[in-house]
């Protein structure tokens, strides 16, 4: 192999006189061809023969010489391609035919793959870190084994049909791409993003986020379900509040607090310690101050008691005493966390 044909050559470098040679040699062949039998581009050798490996170069070199032609995307030039362990970093592969490609360890970190078609594409270790996938398409024989995704891939849209997802480490996917957009208060050009446009950031990044645990869900996938789950509801709370929906921000928020969307069930026990001990701490200050006759302990057991819609009234309280009237409060307090924690159960522990 050449020095001009070695793998590192990356997507945008120049390749040879003679290396443009050579693949204009297999384009004009295609051409040329009556009957191109069972291949499906010009780099497709055939079951029979030796494939042509591409570098990032190579497919550089072949993507501006399909818009000097303006012949507008790569068509099926790049159908069956050997591109294993080709250097794609950063690549403008929108809408491309990889249909059988061969991209295993490619390195697409940062690529643009928006609606390319990869129906039985290999991209088994293929480094998609940063990468596009909006809107590309996969079949059930696109292998996805061991891909190395982070938290800038953007996945939400992606057409995954019936690909097998059970190999991918999703350990390694904290958010989905679309997510980052939301953090960024200002344009790439540098100016302030309008308001209108971070509704927009973030109404994207939602939906991506049901698109994937919906395609997850379906291949009973769950782990990684109630983690994206619980950053599109947080996602959702602050949209409330761009949209200035300030009632369903408000509830959003407590339901926050509470139970974590019904993801940290735990968070309901703190919750309820907090009230019951600030309530407990209250009377037993009221008490000093007017009637002197409850114990610390009987405090705390009336908080409990009023928490739960059951309290009574020691010392002959009158209806409209200051403990009476925050007995009532605490019950009415109680009724609500008591909903959101018979809810949360529901959701956790109900499917």
């Amino acid at each position: 192999m050449s020095e001009d044909q070695q793998p590192l050559n990356r997507w945008g470098d120049p390749i040879s006189e003679e290396r443009q040679n050579v693949l204009r040699g297999y384009l004009d062949r295609w051409e040329n061809e009556q009957d191109h039998g069972e291949r499906k581009g010009p780099f497709d050798s055939g079951p029979d023969r030796t494939r042509v490996p591409l570098t990032g170069a190579d497919v550089f070199w072949l993507t501006e010489r399909v818009r000097d032609k303006d012949m507008g995307t790569l068509s099926n030039l790049l159908e069956e391609a050997d591109l294993r362990e080709a250097h794609l970093e950063q690549a403008f592969l929108s809408e491309v035919h990889l249909e059988g490609a061969f991209l295993s360890a490619a390195h697409l970190e940062g690529a643009s793959l928006f609606e390319a078609h990869l129906e039985g594409a290999d991209l088994s270790a293929a480094h998609l870190g940063g990468a596009g996938l909006d809107r590309a398409t996969l079949d059930a024989s696109t292998r996805l084994d061991q891909i190395v995704l982070d938290d800038h891939t953007r996945l939400g849209y992606v057409r995954w049909g019936d690909a097998y997802l059970g190999g991918i480490d999703w350990s390694r996917v904290r958010q989905i791409g679309e997510d980052t957009a939301t953090r960024t208060r200002v344009q790439s050009n540098g100016k302030r993003k309008r308001r209108s446009e971070r509704i927009e950031d973030f109404e994207n990044a939602i939906l991506g986020y049901e698109y994937l645990t919906g395609a997850l869900q379906a291949k009973s996938i769950l782990a990684p379900v109630p983690r994206f789950r619980y950053r599109a509801e947080v996602l959702r709370r602050t949209l409330y509040r761009l949209r200035r929906q300030y009632v369903p921000f408000i509830v959003s928020w407590f339901l926050f607090l509470i139970t974590g969307y019904s993801f940290k069930p735990a968070r309901i026990f703190v919750a309820y310690a907090v009230v019951i001990l600030t309530f407990a701490f209250t009377y037993y200050t009221l008490n000093l101050e007017e009637h002197d006759n409850l114990s610390p302990v009987g405090a705390l057991v009336f908080s409990v008691t009023s928490f739960h819609g059951r309290g009574f009234f020691p010392g002959g309280l009158r209806l409209d005493d200051p403990i009476t009237i925050l007995a009532a409060s605490e019950a009415f307090v109680g009724l609500i966390i008591e909903a959101y924690f018979i809810a949360t159960l529901t959701r956790s522990y109900g499917k």
